[in-house]
């Protein structure tokens, strides 16, 4: 398993088999989360510290490679069939730069899209059977979409209003999304019905 540890400024290792903390992978500056993409065994971090994410194989962090995003990432989403990373930055209170969603070719190893947002991001996933990336903005509630195979920009954008969701379509070509979200009581979480 492998777990931020952003005061060390890097990664921590730990055998979850064994219950027990295995080595650091240091020179990760702010990182603040790890996601692990199981089809390609890849690991990613995203290092707000330097505005970085990292990439390298699991089991194999000595290659570890860096590569420059727009921002300060935060959450981190993958298209393992694109080899498209998207990571959801953040700003800092002093920093008048707008916020952006950016888009890494892993291919190229280049940042290839740096999108502008509403507001701060929160968490991201990508949605293999829609192809796009899903990014939560915090103030106003909202999802935005960024479509994987052009990622050029925002698709649409989702916005909360009394427990249902209306999305607002950015470019042209893309179907309306209703989203009606609800509390279960029985578990007290919240779920989300695409309809």
């Amino acid at each position: 398993m492998y777990v931020a540890h952003t005061s060390n400024d890097s990664v921590d290792l730990i055998d979850s088999s064994k219950d027990v903390y295995v080595r650091s992978i240091p020179g990760l500056p702010g990182v603040a989360g790890v996601l692990v993409s199981n089809e390609m065994s890849l690991v990613f971090t995203s290092n707000r510290g330097e505005k970085t994410v990292g990439v390298f194989h699991h089991g194999r962090d000595e290659g570890l490679h860096k590569i420059r995003v727009g921002g300060y990432p935060n959450g981190l989403a993958f298209d393992s069939k694109r080899h498209h990373l998207l990571a959801a930055n953040v700003s800092r209170q002093d920093d008048p730069a707008p916020i952006t969603v950016s888009i890494v070719d892993l291919h190229k190893r280049i940042l290839t899209s740096d999108i502008v947002v509403p507001s701060r991001t929160r968490w991201t996933v990508y949605d293999p059977e829609n192809d796009c990336f899903y990014v939560n903005i915090s103030k106003p509630s909202q999802i935005v979409r960024v479509d994987s195979d052009d990622p050029d920009g925002v698709g649409s954008i989702s916005t909360w209003r009394g427990g249902v969701c209306s999305v607002r379509v950015i470019r042209a070509g893309y179907s309306r999304l209703n989203w009606k979200r609800e509390k279960c009581p029985r578990h007290h979480r919240l779920l989300v019905h695409l309809m």
